[in-house]
């Protein structure tokens, strides 16, 4: 069984310990914002593992960013919290599938098995 077959997306506790997700868990700050865009984008667009397309991401943050409350529109009131999606695919936490115009991340079995390391999933 693999990881995307052990938890899905919504049960990844995002905001648990801190202001910005996945504190201490990937490359540093900048990835970790953006893993967890990633993975609210994916609740958001089906609750499943899969290759999330730049434009589903996009329509994930416009939805977030109208709301004036939350942990995610406080986040990006934050100047200094910024997503950084290269250092993940550099890191090999996610990778690019898709062509252009509108390509897609998918999260690697690494990065899954990182989380679930380092207990950021809620029991199912």
């Amino acid at each position: 069984m693999t990881d995307q077959e052990t938890f899905r997306p919504s049960q990844v506790a995002l905001f648990s310990r801190s202001w910005a997700p996945f504190i201490d868990t990937f490359s540093n700050t900048e990835a970790e914002i953006a893993m967890g865009m990633i993975v609210a984008a994916l609740v958001f667009n089906g609750d499943e593992w899969k290759p999330l397309p730049l434009s589903e991401t996009k329509r994930w943050f416009e939805v977030e960013d109208a709301k004036e409350d939350g942990h995610w529109h406080r986040l990006f009131m934050n100047p200094f919290a910024k997503p950084n999606f290269d250092r993940l695919a550099k890191d090999k936490w996610i990778r690019a599938v898709g062509e252009e115009p509108d390509p897609a991340w998918e999260v690697t079995e690494a990065a899954l098995k990182r989380i679930l390391e380092k207990g950021w999933v809620n029991a199912a």
